[in-house]
């Protein structure tokens, strides 16, 4: 709890180092991104684990992951310059009641990077993921399907450490390795809007 400081659920796993932890925006679930192995989803209320992908090589590592405002989505870059989609999706099973369970599906899955993703990002909407590789370009991709949105943006030679969207402008902000930020309209061609920085 942020106000009283104390413990409000302990989650666990066997998989490893935990590297990057984030909460959805109603504090209901909890991502961790684990070293060299994947990427874990727990229930903050009851601490169950809701599902685990794996690593098949070194190749696949897990290097980042982001929830969509929602909470329903899940976002996740690999050392091989991949981005997945998974999606909180209902799976047809009748529950008891009104309620019908859901399952994490994977639901697109693309590689427009030639090296590790760095970050990855929802907009505010739901509707796209921006993703930033240590290869210096930039992605914008359909959140559903992975189709292609945006970019690549490519920064020779810097890198791009961390990009998002603005929620006032809806511009894309890129951190390149050298501390520059660059804001790019997201509409067609990804104009420069500004640069700040060194």
């Amino acid at each position: 709890d942020v106000a009283s400081g104390s413990s409000v659920r302990q989650v666990e796993t066997d998989a490893g180092t935990v590297a990057q932890l984030e909460l959805t925006s109603d504090g209901a679930r909890l991502i961790g991104v684990l070293d060299d192995v994947g990427v874990e989803l727990w229930d903050v209320g009851s601490g169950d684990r809701l599902f685990r992908t794996e690593v098949d090589s070194d190749t696949q590592a897990v290097t980042s992951s982001a929830f969509n405002p929602s909470g329903d989505a899940v976002a996740i870059g690999r050392s091989d310059g991949s981005v997945e989609t998974w999606l909180l999706t209902d799976t047809g099973v009748p529950g008891v009641g009104s309620t019908r369970p859901k399952a994490w599906r994977l639901s697109a899955t693309t590689r427009r990077h030639s090296d590790a993703v760095t970050w990855v990002e929802f907009d505010g909407v739901d509707a796209l993921v921006i993703s930033s590789s240590r290869d210096g370009s930039v992605v914008v991709s359909d959140a559903s399907t992975g189709a292609l949105r945006g970019g690549p943006i490519v920064f020779d030679g810097t890198g791009s450490l961390a990009s998002f969207f603005d929620p006032e402008t809806g511009e894309v902000v890129t951190i390149d390795s050298l501390g520059k930020t660059w804001r790019w309209s997201a509409g067609s061609g990804f104009g420069l809007v500004t640069t700040i920085g060194v």
